[in-house]
């Protein structure tokens, strides 16, 4: 009897686990979110909390750049400068701290691409608008981790600062076909306007299983950027949620798994 009982007391807290994560509203969801850079991602942690399966895609490393002091002695005369990550957001206002430049000084209006990087300003104390919303005008300062071609494109003539340098971390890249398995990834999350650029530009990563998603899998953009940089792609969004928050992202996800243009 006490053995009984010791093996099904020992056997409950599991059970209970189980039951409580199978319950979850996002449980069974196959969630392959865009990566761009190597901080952990709250996003991501928050649809597993809610059950989902989520795949990070694609890793990277992040290595240290010489500075480009020359911008920094022209910090004042920017007219935009636009964030292009949250990671880059601490390096330039650590560095701006370190050569005791102040940030409130600055003249120019500021931009993100995406909603992390806009919370990251807004965390030093200073307004920033998406760059969807930016004004084309005036000399432009793009700060970030990796220059892309599409800056040109989107944005014209541009001088850029690069905090560090994040690189493709091939070890794990390779082979994400084997690391689909068996899943069957039926959301692709693009949290911001670079990450679209990131799988759009590399689709060799994912490989033909992989780019294959695109085509069959719910496409789900965070807000308008991303939507905007989709489009550029000639693809439209599946899903997107009425404010670029976590909270709103996961209600669309949990009471309209399966349909598609459909604003929350």
């Amino acid at each position: 009897m006490e053995n009984g009982m010791a093996d099904q007391v020992g056997a409950n807290p599991g059970c209970k686990a189980q039951n409580w994560f199978e319950k979850q509203p996002l449980h069974g969801r196959q969630i392959l979110l865009a990566r761009t850079g190597t901080e952990k991602s709250k996003l991501a942690n928050a649809l597993k909390a809610q059950g989902a399966n989520v795949i990070e895609f694609p890793k990277w490393i992040k290595r240290d750049v010489p500075v480009k002091e020359d911008i920094l002695e022209r910090i004042y005369s920017y007219t935009r400068i636009l964030f292009a990550s949250p990671e880059c957001v601490n390096d330039f206002f650590e560095l701006l701290a370190e050569r005791n430049l102040d940030i409130f000084q600055i003249q120019a209006d500021l931009y993100s691409l995406s909603v992390r990087s806009q919370k990251a300003v807004n965390r030093r104390g200073q307004e920033t608008s998406l760059a969807a919303e930016m004004d084309l005008r005036g000399e432009l300062l793009i700060v970030g981790v990796n220059e892309e071609k599409s800056f040109q494109y989107f944005y014209g003539e541009y001088e850029f600062f690069q905090t560090s340098e994040a690189i493709l971390d091939e070890k794990s890249n390779h082979g994400f076909e084997e690391m689909l398995g068996e899943g069957v990834i039926d959301t692709v999350l693009f949290p911001s306007s670079r990450s679209v650029d990131i799988i759009m530009q590399n689709g060799e990563l994912l490989g033909s299983k992989g780019m294959g998603l695109l085509k069959e899998a719910q496409i789900c953009c965070m807000g308008k950027s991303s939507r905007s940089r989709l489009r550029e792609y000639g693809m439209e969004p599946d899903i997107m949620p009425a404010a670029p928050n976590r909270l709103k992202l996961i209600r669309i996800l949990k009471e309209f798994p399966h349909l598609r243009g459909i604003d929350i």
